[in-house]
């Protein structure tokens, strides 16, 4: 991998993150924040972004074309896959840790993503995950037997 595409995988990993932040707090799913104060939270993302944004460009010149030693667009959107992808596992994995004592009420199995207005992620999947083991023959028998 090349230093520009590594470059390029960062920004798309920052922004990424800070965009996911940034949506968290309108949504007010509060079980995805990393920061609790959602001021703090909108701040902190887009400064991230402008931050990574201005890091990118005006390190050395990016607009060049594939040929001349820039990104295909192929490899490009493989990239930004990557990365926005990493950023949604590390805000699920990283946002399990910091709330994990977020436990203001056990969301029913069927709330869906708007459990993690009440939880984090983990304790959600958890409900979802025991629920469907328990219950996967029962709600499985009318797709087999009518």
């Amino acid at each position: 991998m090349s230093q520009f595409a590594f470059d390029y995988l960062l920004l798309v990993f920052v922004s990424s993150l800070a965009a996911i932040q940034i949506a968290a707090t309108f949504g007010g799913l509060h079980g995805l924040l990393f920061v609790k104060h959602t001021l703090v939270t909108r701040a902190l993302g887009g400064l991230a972004i402008t931050a990574v944004f201005i890091w990118f460009f005006a390190d050395e010149p990016r607009n060049i074309n594939d040929y001349k030693g820039g990104l295909d667009a192929n490899y490009q959107g493989i990239l930004f896959c990557y990365g926005s992808l990493a950023a949604v596992a590390v805000t699920l994995a990283a946002s399990s840790l910091v709330n994990r004592r977020m436990r203001d009420g056990e969301a029913p199995p069927d709330e869906g993503f708007d459990a993690l207005r009440k939880t984090s992620y983990y304790s959600a999947l958890k409900v979802i995950l025991v629920f469907w083991w328990r219950n996967w023959p029962t709600r499985m028998k009318q797709y087999f037997f009518g």
